[in-house]
């Protein structure tokens, strides 16, 4: 039997906003000559060389305090005097803001 359209089926639209999370992003490594010690005493006049890996998507990566952006994965050679930073630190950051910074330092001690 037909309704002649008197009986209209109504379609409710509905708006629903689906969040969409990026993937946590996780600092993997942070070493100083093959160290994830905390706490380090390195000898002035020697080089250090510092190696990180994040993972992760739509981040910022900045090794402090140099405040300099680097890539996900990578290393560096510095050579240690009495002007080597007190700490030097991987920071990463989300580009969207969702999720909380993630920081990983050491406090280094130069000797003579």
């Amino acid at each position: 039997m037909s309704n002649n359209g008197s009986q209209k089926n109504s379609l409710k639209k509905i708006d629903s906003n689906i969040e969409i999370l990026p993937k946590p992003f996780n600092i993997v490594s942070f070493r100083i000559n093959g160290s994830e010690q905390p706490n380090l005493v390195l000898k002035e006049g020697e080089s250090t060389t510092l190696n990180w890996r994040v993972e992760g998507e739509n981040i910022q990566v900045k090794l402090l305090p140099y405040g300099n952006d680097v890539e996900p994965v990578g290393s560096i050679k510095l050579p240690v005097n009495q002007a080597f930073p007190p700490q030097i630190a991987l920071q990463v950051n989300d580009i969207s803001g969702k999720q909380q910074p993630q920081q990983r330092g050491f406090a280094i001690t130069v000797i003579k």
